[in-house]
């Protein structure tokens, strides 16, 4: 009811739930469109899925310039996976030039907020510097 009245949280939760089958049948087009719902509010959380499911395509075709959109968005508000996942798609090359630096960038981003995402992002570091 709460997602039916416009409610960023509650369409992030429905979008969770279409992606993971609790509950309701698993559909990534119905994760999808829930999250994009929530995205449309600025929910951080439904942007960092939608640029995954965009790199991924999961419920989407697959496209790194769409995903890297909206990852930004997730970033600009300091979520810590957004920001991983940029460092990525820059050391990758995916839908944007491929650029080390700007990898290590928003890596460094994602390190400083620590826990589990942190550490994953201090991990790509040093691999990409130390090649370890």
């Amino acid at each position: 009811k709460a997602a039916a009245q416009g409610n960023a949280t509650a369409e992030t939760l429905m979008g969770s739930a279409y992606l993971n089958g609790w509950g309701v049948p698993k559909s990534y087009a119905k994760a999808v469109y829930w999250y994009r719902k929530a995205a449309a509010r600025g929910n951080a959380g439904a942007e960092t899925i939608l640029g995954s499911a965009y790199s991924l395509g999961l419920g989407v075709p697959k496209n790194y310039a769409k995903a890297n959109y909206w990852s930004r968005k997730a970033a600009a508000q300091g979520n810590a996976t957004a920001e991983t996942n940029l460092g990525s798609a820059y050391f990758h090359g995916q839908g944007v030039p491929q650029d080390s630096l700007k990898a290590i960038y928003w890596w460094k981003k994602a390190a400083v907020q620590g826990g589990k995402q942190g550490a994953k992002a201090q991990a790509l570091i040093d691999r990409a510097e130390h090649g370890g």
